[in-house]
């Protein structure tokens, strides 16, 4: 079909961020949540008949999830209007790739589930990385490390400042003071009120309640899980190189790589030219990725 389904807009110069996200949840809840066999009807018109109006119904049905899905991350990012907009491209995404008569009889809301997570996953780390951390190799790790990392301290009866997180994780405690203090914005309350100004005013979690993860989005999320670590298993396999290998499990895979320095004086080797063969390594998982699962799915490593 020609045109893609418009979505309720989420940004507007003349409002207040509440007053627009107050607006935008209530053109939300105008859209009823689809059973399973009307999701697939529209689906199956939208897929084989190119009907837009199909398309458009499935798309504005599934936005509570967006908004469920932007509320989980609000921890991490503060304006969640932002995180809401980058849900709804990835409903896009899944609408365009969503195939009604998939083996596993997965739901259009289950499989767009996974779209809108990465998409809003995705638009916070690019975005802190660029505008908190630039190009210091220590962003990603933080982003993906840094809450375990805390929990591991308590466990072990340490206080985690970001002085023992420094020393744990041996990166610079600047750089974590940096992120915890982006990061550490004070999140909406799922069951705060909406609407202060109104005595009759109703939680986020009623606004977009209708939207609990079930089963099948656990088992969609596993299965595309065990897909990527079953090929990247098979990619290790075609490591014959022990060099190559040790770079894999210790630089690329590990929680807590080593430095370049460190395998480079093992081996004998310059620190660029472990950082060479590491590139290369990447390059050619990314062909075997892209030949064995397709382009939709981006891996990246977290060091």
């Amino acid at each position: 079909m020609s045109d893609k389904p418009q979505l309720p807009a989420t940004s507007s110069g003349g409002l207040k961020k509440s007053s627009l996200l107050n607006q935008y949840l209530a053109e939300v809840r105008r859209y009823p949540i689809l059973t399973p066999e009307e999701e697939h009807d529209l689906a199956v018109r939208y897929r084989d008949e190119g009907d837009e109006d199909a398309g458009k119904l499935l798309v504005k049905s599934n936005l509570r999830l967006v908004v469920k899905m932007a509320f989980k991350f609000h921890s991490q990012w503060a304006n969640v209007l932002d995180l809401i907009q980058q849900g709804n491209m990835g409903l896009m995404q899944a609408l365009s790739k969503y195939d009604p008569y998939n083996e596993t009889k997965t739901r259009f809301s289950t499989y767009a589930a996974y779209w809108v997570r990465s998409c809003i996953y995705n638009y916070i780390k690019d975005n802190y990385r660029i505008v908190r951390l630039g190009s210091t190799r220590h962003g990603r790790r933080l982003f993906d490390n840094l809450r375990k990392e805390r929990e591991k301290l308590v466990q072990m009866g340490i206080t985690p400042t970001t002085k023992a997180l420094s020393d744990s994780m041996d990166i610079p405690e600047e750089e974590i003071v940096v992120f915890s203090q982006h990061f550490n914005q004070p999140a909406l309350g799922f069951d705060n009120p909406i609407g202060m100004n109104d005595d009759n005013a109703r939680s986020l979690s009623e606004t977009i309640s209708g939207w609990e993860d079930t089963p099948d989005e656990h088992v969609a999320n596993e299965e595309i899980s065990s897909r990527i670590s079953q090929k990247l298993q098979e990619f290790y396999e075609t490591l014959t190189n022990p060099r190559d290998q040790e770079i894999w499990n210790r630089r690329l895979i590990a929680d807590t790589p080593v430095s370049l320095q460190e395998l480079g004086d093992e081996y004998g080797i310059s620190k660029e030219r472990v950082r060479q063969l590491e590139g290369r390594i990447k390059k050619n998982l990314k062909a075997f990725l892209e030949a064995e699962i397709g382009e939709d799915i981006a891996f990246e490593f977290a060091n």
